[in-house]
């Protein structure tokens, strides 16, 4: 036969990415081997599959056809190969690897993974805390199987599991000036200290839909990397932080810290898990993402039903 599966992915992968580059590093090939597989396969049919248009790999009216192909018998499968692993017979043991967009995730997720662990106790959960930064691409690349992310990007190859909505407010101590306001409007933080997490601006939901939107240029500017740090120089009144309300809720009910609502459409993020499209998912996958859906939407309805000072 001329054809064979690893042809067929990677078809999809040149079409999925655009460029020989990309589709090698999502197939673990270098460029060269993929390359060379390309014109392999290219003699084999004795036609072109591709054509270079402003540095993208754009197939031929032979490539579509195959792509076409490829599409539905990769998609048949994974669905086969899904429906035998997700059948009675199916093992109960494996590993999932996940990662999370923002670090203030790891306030929750260890108790879930536990909640799980009684359930699947052969199934290991191995986090990714490297692809924190980059979580949709570790997903499209098959090195983690589900990530938690707010940023919702249209791959074409990220499917999308609704987990909870959550708002980000601007927490402070009481003994701020702007403590006792009922709302705060980004550009009230112009003349403020912000701390804030350490990442680049690109990568901040901070700055790109709440500071970058009023074009807001704070005071001053911090970036610290741990939660407890941000949350010990808020305390002393060094200044101000924005931040997700579920995350400093126990020191919000305390007393130590407050919290005031954002007068910002941005200021609201929608929480999901992403996995990849028509890829392998086994039931102990499927029922992680089903308790974290599930438990995440009651832990969240406890929360909006208890008032919290906010002021």
């Amino acid at each position: 036969m001329n054809i064979e599966i690893r042809h067929l992915r990677l078809v999809v992968a040149i079409v999925d990415t655009g460029t020989l580059a990309r589709a090698a590093r999502r197939l673990h090939l270098t460029p060269s081997a993929l390359s060379h597989q390309l014109r392999d396969l290219e003699t084999r049919l004795r036609t072109p599959l591709f054509r270079r248009e402003d540095r993208r790999m754009v197939p031929t009216d032979a490539g579509a056809s195959l792509l076409a192909v490829a599409q539905r018998v990769l998609a048949d499968l994974d669905q086969m190969e899904t429906a035998f692993r997700a059948g009675d017979h199916a093992s109960a043991a494996g590993t999932i690897r996940i990662t999370t967009q923002c670090y203030t995730c790891y306030h929750w997720l260890p108790r879930i993974i536990a909640d799980f662990a009684k359930e699947w106790p052969d199934v290991t959960i191995h986090i990714v805390p490297e692809a924190t930064r980059a979580p949709h691409e570790a997903v499209s690349d098959a090195r983690v199987d589900v990530a938690i992310v707010y940023d919702h990007i249209d791959a074409g190859s990220l499917q999308y599991t609704f987990l909870f909505d959550d708002d980000l407010v601007a927490v402070m101590s009481p003994s701020h000036a702007l403590a006792s306001s009922a709302l705060v409007h980004p550009r009230e933080l112009t003349g403020q200290h912000l701390i804030l997490y350490d990442i680049s601006p690109s990568e901040s939901f901070v700055q790109r839909h709440i500071l970058g939107p009023h074009t807001v240029v704070p005071a001053k500017l911090s970036r610290v990397p741990l939660t407890e740090a941000i949350l010990e120089l808020v305390r002393a009144n060094l200044g101000i932080s924005i931040l997700a309300r579920w995350a400093v809720a126990p020191q919000i009910a305390s007393g130590e810290l407050v919290a005031v609502p954002l007068d910002a459409p941005g200021a609201r993020r929608r929480w999901s898990a992403a996995r990849r499209i028509g890829g392998l998912h086994p039931r102990f996958e499927n029922a992680f993402v089903a308790l974290l859906s599930g438990a995440l939407l009651e832990e969240r309805s406890r929360a909006s039903a208890q008032p919290l000072r906010l002021a």
